[in-house]
């Protein structure tokens, strides 16, 4: 009966601490069951077996866990899973690092003209074929509009980017040819409450691999952001 008491309040205090979000949650699942091993199945029961089948590292010494067709039925850790997860873990964060679904997500917007329903249209058709083969694929784009000024002409562009920030610098790179990449940005508040300022911070690597800085203020936290692009702008 203790064993059981122990493991459900375990089970709760995880849950809690979750909830709480006080630490990372990898760490408070991992900390978790390993008291349960550690307390549950060592302490109060004493079974060294019980150990051993919830980890279940055997099975993966074992041939059909590389080439089987079918998952065979076992208790203890799915290692298969958590093999299979972690590729495809592996495999989204290198196509997201190489540039790939930002790629694809601008031929989109291209294609689109950037109009809001079509952009609609693409992207839930284009998130459903991934997910056939990506699994849990999310795929988050913003859509700006800005005007700009330009030799006292006005110029109105809209475009797309993975952030607010990066939809308007890739607006003002396709309206003025400018060339560069928006490689830093920070953010922190100044004040206290809910009329504080932000300060933002934006770091600019052009093609000729020159790198401006720039800073921005302002109450909103967007605004600000657009400020210190355009200081890094014209810090070149």
């Amino acid at each position: 009966m203790t064993a059981q008491i122990l493991a459900a309040v375990i089970f709760v205090g995880m849950f809690a601490l979750i909830i709480m979000d006080k630490f990372e949650r990898q760490y408070v699942t991992l900390g978790s069951a390993a008291l349960v091993l550690v307390v549950v199945f060592g302490i109060c029961m004493h079974s060294w077996d019980a150990i051993k089948n919830a980890l279940n590292l055997g099975a993966i010494f074992r041939a059909d866990f590389w080439y089987g067709a079918s998952e065979s039925a076992s208790s203890g850790v799915n290692w298969s899973t958590i093999f299979f997860i972690t590729g495809m873990m592996i495999m989204v964060e290198g196509l997201g690092k190489s540039g790939f679904f930002r790629w694809l997500c601008l031929s989109l917007a291209k294609l689109a003209h950037y109009h809001v329903v079509p952009l609609l249209l693409c992207f839930m058709a284009m998130s459903a074929f991934l997910a056939m083969f990506i699994d849990s694929i999310t795929v988050v784009l913003f859509l700006a509009t800005v005007t700009l000024e330009l030799n006292g002409q006005r110029k109105v562009v809209t475009s797309v980017g993975n952030g607010r920030l990066d939809a308007v610098a890739n607006a003002i790179q396709s309206a003025t040819g400018m060339d560069f990449h928006l490689e830093t940005y920070s953010e922190h508040s100044l004040d206290e409450g809910s009329t504080s300022r932000a300060a933002s911070y934006v770091g600019l690597e052009w093609g000729d691999g020159i790198v401006t800085w720039g800073a921005g203020t302002d109450t909103d936290i967007i605004v600000a952001g657009i400020h210190a692009l355009v200081s890094a702008i014209n810090n070149k």
